[in-house]
């Protein structure tokens, strides 16, 4: 094929299943702002480009990857600030901002799959407002609502929520949370599939006040009037939070948390915890702790433990909900360290000092923990990795997790090189896995950003590949 390469990849030879790869041609980033892999809308693959000088691009692809047809997008203002482009089926919206007679307008459009408005809507008149906040996005689990979220003048929380199926803004508040310091405090929001807004605030988490340590959590959706918001609280037990991620369990209508807790020492997580919360009986939550025994610190420091005191530099990235309301808290261990040369030097960067910094990424093992809805433990393993990059902002280090109803398959490059052997961990319900070789990019002239991909399905994603500023698409089918 010209504008396409297919290759067929075996597994080990005791493996009988195999990987289709196609990859498409090099594409220029040279001017290019960002760019975004939209996924299989009917029978092409969608790229969005933000290129220089405003000019934003839709190009499209077959199903071997080859190039299709492209089409510039059109807006209401050349000067247009594009926040956000969302797939919703055979659709996609693009939420965007712009000035229009000293007024902000928040607006959103909605295409077909052949890049083609067939819907435009103003989501929000910010008006001469001098400051109004940086929205931020965040999806539904069925990708039917979105919130729009920002904070302004690090006081007041602004949100709104988004229907994009219906085109229509469900409802507008702003909150200003009391004594948050919003530079410093967690905050994580969350959308459900109805359209309701929860706002988890970290309230002192600090050592020296361990004891009053708790989770505020905002509520907020169609029904709450105007200038007021329910909020409730979950003590926290005397433990410190050292990292935790929330996700809204659309299926059994619950707020779930899964995270890694420190005793006294934030620099350390003792274990993890469990939390789930009715959302209409939120009295009625469950949170329950598990310290790591010294098996455990000891298999993932490589140090025999005389003196348990936890495990460090790891955070959680994944939060897979069981559809019995359990999880599976995906972690891994990362860190960044910043060097010093005498220069910038070729990859490095000047400080204020004017000396040259270089940052090496570690991005290592991977905690795996399943537990049930009831807070017990299930199981949980340690999947070996070893990622150690430079002055790349780790584009390529760290995992994508293909979810698939038999198992979770977390994918990952073994080494941060242009020559590189691509792997995945296959882990099922039971807590077993299999590690195995997936393909090569030996030749290829490929880096691939599994951060950056998408599922398609079951058995099926696409990966971004970015290499001296030149892109392309990859399509691995299982």
């Amino acid at each position: 094929m010209k504008n396409a390469v297919v290759l067929l990849l075996l597994l080990f030879p005791f493996f009988l299943d195999a990987q289709t790869v196609t990859v498409s041609e090099q594409l220029s980033l040279r001017n290019d702002q960002a760019y975004e892999v939209l996924g299989r809308l009917k029978d092409r693959f969608l790229l969005y480009r933000d290129r220089a000088n405003n000019d934003y691009e839709i190009q499209a692809f077959t199903e071997n990857l080859q190039m299709s047809w492209k089409k510039e997008l059109e807006f209401d203002k050349k000067r247009t600030d594009v926040i956000e482009v969302i797939p919703n089926g055979d659709n996609f919206v693009l939420i965007y901002r712009f000035k229009e007679k000293g007024r902000v307008i928040l607006k959103a459009n909605k295409y077909d799959a052949g890049a083609s408005v067939i819907d435009s809507i103003t989501i929000f008149n910010y008006g001469t407002r001098f400051y109004p906040p940086r929205v931020e996005v965040l999806e539904s689990e069925d990708r039917s609502k979105i919130l729009l979220y920002g904070t302004e003048r690090q006081s007041k929380i602004e949100a709104m929520c988004f229907d994009i199926e219906l085109m229509q803004l469900l409802w507008h508040h702003e909150f200003s949370p009391d004594n948050m310091t919003f530079e410093v405090d967690y905050q994580q929001p969350m959308i459900s599939n109805d359209g309701r807004m929860f706002y988890v605030l970290d309230r002192d988490n600090r050592k020296s006040s361990r004891d009053e340590h708790r989770f505020e959590i905002v509520s907020v959706d169609e029904s709450t009037p105007k200038g007021e918001v329910r909020s409730f609280e979950v003590p926290m037990e005397e433990k410190l939070t050292f990292d935790v991620l929330f996700e809204f369990d659309n299926l059994n209508n619950n707020i779930v948390a899964g995270g890694l807790y420190s005793e006294k020492n934030r620099g350390r997580a003792n274990g993890y915890f469990y939390l789930n919360i009715p959302v209409y009986n939120t009295d009625a939550y469950l949170l329950k702790f598990r310290a790591f025994d010294d098996k455990f610190v000891t298999d993932y420091t490589g140090k025999p433990v005389k003196n348990n005191k936890g495990i460090v530099e790891t955070g959680v990235q994944e939060l897979v909900l069981r559809r019995d309301g359990g999880i599976i808290l995906i972690a891994e261990k990362n860190k960044h360290l910043e060097r010093q040369m005498m220069s910038a030097g070729r990859g490095g960067y000047l400080g204020e000092d004017g000396r040259g910094y270089i940052v090496d990424y570690h991005y290592e093992d991977v905690i795996a923990i399943s537990v049930h809805p009831n807070g017990t433990h299930h199981w949980q393993n340690i999947l070996p990795k070893r990622q150690y990059s430079q002055d790349d902002s780790a584009a390529y280090s760290s995992f994508f997790l293909l979810k698939t109803p038999a198992a979770l398959r977390l994918i990952f490059n073994d080494e941060i090189k242009q020559e590189n052997t691509v792997s995945e961990y296959v882990l099922r319900g039971d807590g077993e896995y299999d590690r195995n070789s997936i393909l090569s990019t030996d030749y290829q002239k490929m880096q691939l950003r599994f951060r950056d991909a998408i599922q398609l399905s079951a058995n099926e994603m696409l990966i971004p590949s970015e290499r001296r500023s030149r892109l392309r698409l990859v399509k691995v089918s299982y």
